[in-house]
């Protein structure tokens, strides 16, 4: 038996799930978007980190400072508690496959 054709479409069950997150990170202050992308299985506290170097290396703000705080809309309200939910949410989501075969992106905000 031979394998599929390459230029066969995949049937939508046997797509991957993603391995990888997207995470932009908008800096008004700093007149700014970053991105970067992250393991799917990266921890929140390392995820804050990355996104903290990145900052740092970008502009003048600090998460690990205090100048700044990493905030998620939800409900069209800006929530540093709901980040973490945000992630994690997602990440269920993806476990649920319901988020197949695309690259996971979250947008999240750094804000004073």
């Amino acid at each position: 038996m031979s394998p599929p054709p390459l230029s066969s479409t995949p049937v939508p069950g046997d797509m991957p799930a993603p391995t990888q997150l997207k995470v932009r990170v908008h800096a008004p202050s700093a007149n700014q978007i970053l991105s970067l992308v992250v393991p799917l299985n990266i921890s929140f506290h390392t995820l804050k980190d990355r996104i903290d170097a990145k900052l740092q290396r970008s502009t003048s703000l600090s998460l690990s400072a205090g100048n700044v705080k990493l905030k998620y809309v939800d409900d069209n309200d800006f929530s540093d508690e709901d980040v973490q939910i945000a992630f994690e949410t997602w990440r269920e989501q993806v476990g649920l496959g319901q988020q197949l075969g695309q690259l996971g992106e979250i947008e999240l905000y750094c804000q004073r």
